[in-house]
């Protein structure tokens, strides 16, 4: 992106902005908007998330669809996922057959439900935690 916002081909990029499926994002675009690093990208590359095409000298391109898909994946790592996982889900998401959607769906529902154990586990440690924050105020819960 130039000075005047203006990205590869003169196209106007802006986060809000909804993407233009032809335009070209570079790494430092990309990092700008999906808020993720320079590294956190090349990892991710390198561990199968997005596959940017590589121009001359190795400079990365993506489209508005790698952008879309980092910034998925992004919102799943947020969330506690792990990249294995996130990568699972994206491929479902883009999954084309249907023997491929019924495996991606179940894998999915094992995600679901590993991650709906942490979410119980977590609850029951805030419960304890609570408790334990009451006994110490005098039955108060107030810090």
């Amino acid at each position: 992106m130039n000075a005047s916002g203006r990205g590869q081909h003169g196209r106007i990029h802006h986060a809000a902005a909804s993407l233009d499926p032809g335009a070209v994002y570079r790494l430092g675009e990309v990092a700008q908007q999906t808020g993720l690093s320079h590294k956190q990208l090349r990892q991710w590359e390198q561990r199968g998330l997005v596959t940017p095409v590589h121009g001359i000298g190795g400079q990365r391109s993506y489209t508005a669809s790698d952008l879309e898909r980092l910034r998925r994946a992004k919102t799943m790592r947020d969330s506690g996922m792990t990249l294995p996982e996130i990568k699972q889900v994206l491929w479902i998401l883009s999954a084309t057959s249907l023997g491929n959607e019924v495996e991606g769906l179940a894998e999915l529902g094992r995600i679901c439900r590993r991650v709906g154990a942490q979410l119980t586990l977590a609850e029951d440690l805030a419960e304890v935690l609570r408790a334990r924050l009451a006994r110490r105020n005098g039955g108060s819960t107030r810090a």
